[in-house]
């Protein structure tokens, strides 16, 4: 099945020339996909016909026919696909979410990131190959793809929105870190070792991590989040709070503007969804709320 049609259309790309495989296309598809490819857990929400899986056909018709969002391992996972569909060296690492003090938030490699390799056009004019740190699947990852070799780790990246990040290497392990009120703050760990590997493990090498999220017990299991980012604005659904964060988004450009509305109704879910994320009604029919506004207040308030 080739996914380029689909992308093409999904992210509004028809102008942009795809035949090489370069830094400036990686920006621009990863900007794109965040802004219009939304993180969302609806499935474990009452919105059928079926809960996430790793099968690339069932995330095509999900992802691109039904005009959904998804987690990690349908967003990454599908992406790194076509990107190697259009020509770039993709290896799909695990990773692992980090709390604040940097302990493991499962003992699952509950995450999915992308190692990916293009051509960069250097200042003399020359072309050589880079290795760049891509994530679209996560609550709020960097707008653009972070430079991933021992030149920059532990330098600050900071990114058109004005996120600041540090991919820092100790030993095998690789953390991702951002800024957050002030002090850099881990986010992901992973392996770098694994973020090395050829050929690139399958996407049906994921079905572990996959399954953690999809638990019962699992923070994505009790509430509804669905987000998406721009370079002014961060849009989140968590339960029935709807905030818009921004513009600006950081603090690099300005004091950021919050509003944050409590919605009624799943119709007024339905609504957000649909005007703000680009769900169809249709696509999120079965939606409640139920166990969103049973789970503990502060789960997602920092989102």
């Amino acid at each position: 099945m080739k996914l380029t049609p689909f992308y093409v259309t999904r992210l509004g790309l028809q102008s942009l020339d795809l035949s090489v495989p370069t830094y400036e296309n990686l920006c621009r598809v990863q900007e794109a996909h965040l802004a219009n490819i939304p993180f969302e857990n609806t499935s474990q929400h009452g919105v059928g016909p079926q809960l996430p899986c790793l099968d690339v056909e069932a995330t095509v018709t999900k992802l691109m026919e039904h005009k959904r969002g998804g987690f990690c391992f349908e967003l990454n996972g599908l992406l790194s696909y076509w990107l190697e569909e259009i020509g770039y060296k993709v290896t799909r690492v695990p990773g692992t979410v980090l709390f604040e003090d940097g302990t493991p938030k499962s003992e699952e490699a509950s995450h999915l990131i992308l190692v990916v390799q293009c051509i960069e056009v250097t200042e003399e004019g020359t072309s050589k190959k880079s290795l760049f740190f891509v994530d679209v699947g996560f609550g709020e990852p960097s707008l653009h793809p972070l430079r991933y070799d021992d030149e920059f780790f532990a330098k600050m990246q900071v990114t058109p929105e004005g996120m600041k990040s540090q991919i820092v290497r100790d030993g095998d392990f690789v953390y991702l870190y951002w800024e957050k009120e002030g002090r850099m703050i881990p986010r992901l760990r992973w392996n770098y070792s694994a973020s090395h590997l050829s050929p690139s493990p399958s996407l049906s090498d994921f079905q572990a991590g996959l399954q953690s999220v999809l638990h019962p017990e699992s923070i994505f299991s009790k509430k509804l989040v669905v987000t998406k980012l721009t370079r002014d604005r961060k849009y989140t659904l968590a339960g029935s709070r709807f905030k818009v964060t921004g513009p600006p988004r950081f603090a690099e450009f300005g004091e950021p503007t919050i509003d944050i509305r409590h919605l009624s109704s799943e119709e007024e879910a339905h609504e957000i969804l649909q005007e703000v994320f680009g769900i169809p009604k249709a696509s999120s029919a079965g939606l409640t709320l139920v166990k969103s506004n049973t789970a503990p207040t502060e789960m997602w308030t920092d989102l």
